[in-house]
C-alpha cells in the first residue's frame, strides 16, 4: 500500500469517528428534550438546589444540578467542544499535492508549504511601507531544534516586511558569507533611503559597501575576528572605561567603545560621519545610541507572536509553519489597522487583544452563517450547538435582515428575555423565550406544535 492510500484511509477512519460522535450527541440531546415538561421553566436557583444536593449526591455527583421536578438538569460547566472534529480538521490540513510532493522536495526543501509561504511574503511586501530603519536578526532560542527564519522587520512598528526560511546546507557544504547573502536577499524589496540595523552575524565591511551602492545605510556590531579591525580597537586593560576610538573610510565609519574593563564593543556604520558622543555619564557614541534605539524590532515581533498565538502541537512542520504565518499575519494586520485608524481605542492599553477578538469574529462570522443557512448541516446540529451559534452571531452584531434570514428558526429559543405565554392563564405567570414563527408572540410547548418540513419544502 502506498503512502498516499494509507493517509487517505487514516483520514477516512477519523472522519467516521467524528460522524459517529455527532450522531451520539444528537441522539442524547433529543432524549433530553423528550423528557422536558412545563415545570422546566420554574426550576430552582443554584442556591436552592445546593440545599438539596445531599439527597441526590449519588446521582449528580458534581456534574449537574437538578430542578424541583427531578428531571430538568443544569450542567455546572459549559459544553465541551468537539475535540475529535478539531483533530480531524488539523490532520486534514495540507498545503500541496501529496502525490507529487516527493518530486518537488528533491528540488525545493520548502515544497510542502512553498505556495502559501510565497503568497504570504508577497502580501507583506505590498501592504506596508516601513519606516527608515529595519532590523535583520537571528534570535538565539533556548530550544536546540526548530525552523530558522530570517526576518526583515520595521524598527518602529515591528511589521514583518520580508521572510526567508533557512533550508540547510547546499551539497553538504557550509555556505560562505551567508549573513551577507541573507541581508541582500531581504533588503531587495526596499526602496533607497532606508537604514538597516543588524547584529554581528551579518555585519561586514563588504556588505556595508554593497548597501551603499544600493543607497541603503548600515549600522551593526562587529565580531572581533575580522581582519580589517585595527589592533587599537580590540579589548585592552590599558584602555580607560567609557572611552571611544573612531576610524573612518570614504563611506564607512568604525567605533570601539569600552563599557567595562577589558571589554570593547565594535560597531560599523555608513550613516554616521562624525565623532559624536553622548553627554550622559556613560559617554556612549552616537552610533551606539542609534543602534540601541533601532535594534529590537524582531525581538518585539517574536514577543507579540508568542503572547497571542494560535499555534497547536503538531508533528508536521508545514502545519507548524502555517500557524506561525497566521500569527505574523495577525501582527501585520494590527499594524496596518493602527496606521489607518490611529484614534481607535486610543486610551486602551491592550488594544491588540481587542483587535484580535474582533478579527476572529469577522473571520468566523461568514463560516457560521453558511453552516446555519445550509439545511443539510443545520438539521444535524444539536440544540446546544444551535443556541451557541445564535449567541455568537449576536456578538458579531449582524444586521437585522441577516439575523432573521440565517439564525432565526421556527420554535427556537431566541436570545431576548423570557415573556409570558399568550395562551396560558395569567395566574400561572409562565415565562418562555420561544416565539411563533409568524406573529412573533411568546408561546409555550403546550400551545404550539413542531412543524416538520422536507428539504425541498423548506427551500
Amino acid at each position: 500500500m502506498g503512502d498516499c492510500e494509507r493517509e487517505q484511509r487514516r483520514l477516512m477512519s477519523l472522519w467516521e469517528d467524528v460522524q459517529n460522535e455527532e450522531l451520539d450527541e444528537i441522539s442524547s440531546d433529543e432524549g433530553e428534550i423528550d423528557h422536558l415538561s412545563e415545570s422546566d421553566h420554574n426550576s430552582e436557583t443554584e442556591q436552592e438546589i445546593s440545599d438539596e444536593e445531599n439527597d441526590t449526591e449519588n446521582d449528580v455527583e458534581g456534574v449537574f444540578y437538578t430542578g424541583k421536578d427531578d428531571v430538568t438538569k443544569w450542567f455546572k460547566h459549559p459544553p465541551r467542544p468537539n475535540v475529535r472534529r478539531f483533530q480531524f480538521l488539523l490532520c486534514c490540513l495540507r498545503f500541496d499535492n501529496y502525490e507529487t510532493r516527493q518530486e518537488r522536495v528533491a528540488l525545493d526543501k520548502l515544497a510542502p508549504i512553498r505556495t502559501i509561504f510565497d503568497a504570504f511574503v508577497t502580501k507583506c511586501r505590498q501592504a506596508y511601507s516601513p519606516s527608515m530603519y529595519l532590523r535583520v536578526y537571528m534570535k538565539s532560542k533556548p530550544a536546540k531544534y526548530g525552523i530558522k527564519i530570517w526576518v526583515l522587520a520595521d524598527s518602529e512598528t515591528s511589521y514583518c516586511k520580508n521572510l526567508q526560511v533557512y533550508l540547510g546546507k547546499v551539497g553538504n557544504a557550509p555556505e560562505r558569507d551567508q549573513g551577507r547573502r541573507v541581508v541582500l536577499d531581504l533588503v531587495s524589496v526596499l526602496n533607497p533611503g532606508h537604514g538597516i540595523t543588524m547584529d554581528n552575524f551579518f555585519t561586514s565591511l563588504e556588505l556595508a559597501e554593497e548597501l551603499v551602492d544600493k543607497k541603503l545605510t548600515l549600522c551593526g556590531t562587529l565580531r572581533r575576528n575580522k581582519a580589517y579591525i585595527p589592533a587599537d580597537f580590540l579589548p585592552s586593560r590599558n584602555r580607560p572605561i567609557y572611552s571611544s576610538i573612531f576610524g573612518f573610510q570614504s563611506e564607512v565609519s568604525m567605533v570601539s567603545y569600552v563599557p567595562k574593563v577589558n571589554r570593547a564593543v565594535i560597531l560599523l556604520s555608513t550613516e554616521h560621519r562624525d565623532m559624536g558622543i553622548s553627554q550622559e555619564t556613560h559617554k556612549k557614541p552616537d552610533v551606539i545610541m542609534h543602534y540601541n534605539a533601532t535594534k529590537g524590532a524582531v525581538d518585539t515581533l517574536d514577543k507579540m507572536v508568542a503572547e497571542y498565538s494560535c499555534n497547536r502541537q503538531s508533528k508536521r512542520w508545514p502545519a507548524v509553519m502555517f500557524m506561525n504565518l497566521i500569527d505574523i499575519a495577525a501582527v501585520n494586520a494590527f499594524v496596518l489597522w493602527q496606521n489607518l485608524n490611529p484614534e481607535w481605542n486610543a486610551s486602551y492599553l491592550d488594544k491588540r487583544r481587542l483587535f484580535l477578538l474582533e478579527l476572529a469574529k469577522e473571520l468566523v462570522g461568514p463560516h457560521i452563517r453558511n453552516r446555519v443557512g445550509d439545511p443539510a448541516i443545520y438539521c444535524r446540529l444539536t440544540k446546544m450547538t444551535r443556541n451557541n451559534i445564535n449567541s455568537v452571531l449576536e456578538t458579531i452584531s449582524l444586521n437585522k435582515d441577516e439575523t432573521q434570514e440565517s439564525e432565526i428558526r421556527p420554535n427556537e429559543e431566541q436570545p431576548k428575555s423570557g415573556r409570558r405565554c399568550y395562551g396560558c392563564p395569567r395566574s400561572k405567570d409562565k415565562k418562555v423565550k420561544t416565539t411563533c414563527a409568524q406573529c412573533k408572540r411568546n408561546v409555550c410547548p403546550l400551545h404550539s406544535k413542531t412543524v416538520t418540513l422536507c428539504k425541498d419544502c423548506e427551500n
